[in-house]
């Protein structure tokens, strides 16, 4: 259950990885007015670096956990049963499926733009 496993296998993944660090530590040391940055010290990058662990670690923590504990992730308080059962589909994989591509949720952000125009219409 090592999360690490084989993280480093695909170069052009470990290449992004490394220049995009690169560019992120430039633009801070070196960016002064251009970027409107000015450089850190050493406890300064640290507790970056903690943040940065701690959102890994956060988001590890969240994989482990059974969808049914996450049932209030509805983005609509006034969603029905169908449309809770729809937002924690699985696929095959054992990934939740995009909420967003769901029949269900485009027939709700039609009800709302809808709504919205006849309140526009009222006003």
């Amino acid at each position: 259950m090592n999360p690490f496993v084989g993280f480093f296998d695909n170069c052009m993944f470990t290449i992004v990885i490394i220049l995009t660090t690169l560019v992120q530590i430039a633009t801070v040391e070196f960016g002064a007015k251009f970027t409107k940055t000015f450089k850190l010290n050493m406890d300064q990058n640290l507790i970056c670096i903690g943040f940065g662990l701690g959102s890994l670690i956060w988001g590890f923590i969240l994989k482990q956990t059974p969808l049914d504990w996450w049932k209030l992730s509805c983005l609509d308080f006034d969603c029905s049963e169908e449309e809770l059962a729809e937002h924690n589909e699985v696929d095959e994989d054992g990934e939740r499926k995009n909420p967003l591509r769901s029949e269900t949720f485009k027939k709700s952000m039609a009800k709302s733009a809808s709504q919205k125009k006849r309140e526009a219409e009222i006003m």
